[in-house]
């Protein structure tokens, strides 16, 4: 097995489609990271084609900095869905 197949989606935020299941990718994301947050605005379409996107926090900053601290209050929040996308 996988090391990335041994997470818990427990441990992530995950955005389903609604209609059919055909695929699945795992997104490790900085919050700062304009390319991450370019695929984040995409989200709705990406879920229209039936792909569910697993997102795993991954501030490149490391620990302490804002990157972090941004992470932590959306995993945190009571809607982690859209506390990622505010």
């Amino acid at each position: 097995m996988s090391l990335l197949a041994s997470v818990d989606s427990e441990h992530m935020i995950v955005f389903s489609p609604k209609g059919e299941l055909k695929h699945t990718v795992t997104v490790f994301t900085d919050i700062d990271c304009g390319y991450c947050r370019q695929l984040h605005r995409e989200i709705a379409e990406i879920n229209d084609l039936g792909i569910e996107v697993h997102y795993l926090f991954y501030p490149r900053t490391g620990r302490d900095t804002e990157s972090w601290e941004k992470a932590d209050k959306v995993w945190c929040a009571a809607d982690r869905h859209t506390a990622l996308t505010k």
